[in-house]
């Protein structure tokens, strides 16, 4: 039952993410480029509507994924949050009226079925509730220094594939840390208390 509460949660934390960055998306659209980086720039995001709306989704996210990992296996709960990717384009081609196109759609296909298919496979279970702290510092300061290696190669390429490539692969680490660090998190809260 409890996998269940799990997998829906994982499910509506990465339909959530995808509204979420969407919103950033076209909100930062509607910002003149001469004004990326100028003080006020935030009370305007704070001020329009579909920034706020995108902020509202990486909360309800943040609060669906402790949701997910509080109930089920970090194993089995990560893998689901690929599906932010699908969400993520049926709703910007929605939201900017560009449809998705076939060959797009069959890529996303065949990375969640490779998901469901590995998932099967590998049949993730058990494992620790809390790993050691030495292997916390480890595990962080690699994730840490890949990330930041990532970040340094992507700014020496031009805007373009290249870079969001990098830093797309920087993300995935973050999120993967984060997540890892959220299961401990909740687990420590749902043992000990605040």
């Amino acid at each position: 039952m409890l996998v269940t509460v799990s997998l829906a949660c994982a499910v509506l934390a990465a339909a959530s993410n995808a509204v979420g960055s969407v919103m950033q998306r076209w909100a930062a659209l509607l910002v003149p480029r001469s004004d990326h980086f100028r003080i006020g720039l935030m009370w305007d995001l704070l001020r329009t509507p579909v920034w706020v709306l995108g902020i509202g989704g990486v909360i309800f996210a943040a609060l669906f994924q402790g949701a997910a990992l509080a109930t089920g296996p970090l194993a089995v709960v990560q893998p689901v949050f690929l599906l932010e990717l699908p969400f993520t384009l049926l709703i910007a081609g929605i939201a900017f009226h560009r449809p998705v196109t076939r060959a797009t759609w069959l890529s996303v296909g065949s990375i969640v079925v490779s998901l469901c298919l590995g998932l099967f496979a590998a049949a993730p279970s058990g494992g620790t509730l809390q790993a050691p702290a030495a292997l916390w510092v480890a595990v962080t300061t690699c994730c840490l220094g890949a990330m930041a290696l990532l970040c340094t190669i992507a700014f020496r390429h031009r805007v373009g594939r290249s870079r969001a490539a990098y830093m797309g692969l920087a993300a995935a680490i973050g999120y993967a840390l984060t997540a890892a660090l959220m299961k401990s998190a909740t687990d420590t809260l749902g043992r000990q208390g605040i």
